[in-house]
């Protein structure tokens, strides 16, 4: 993350099946986190309803939910 005055950007974290419950991802968003706080910026966390892990590792993590989504597909 590269300090870009007002710039808010979006990052995904996925990791690969064989790389999964080894808390790589927790450690990938923790950095991330740890970055966006010391630099002052906030950090979003988002998530699918389904991805009950990704939900699990946000709490875990210090996110706090604020709303709920619906998207739609085409």
């Amino acid at each position: 993350m590269k300090d870009r005055g007002d710039h808010v950007g979006a990052v995904a974290v996925l990791v690969h099946p064989d790389f999964r419950r080894q808390k790589v991802g927790c450690r990938v968003v923790a950095t991330l986190a740890f970055l966006a706080r010391t630099r002052w910026r906030l950090l979003q966390y988002t998530t699918v309803a389904e991805n009950v892990a990704s939900q699990r590792l946000a709490l875990r993590l210090g996110f706090r939910m604020y709303s709920r989504e619906r998207v739609w597909w085409v």
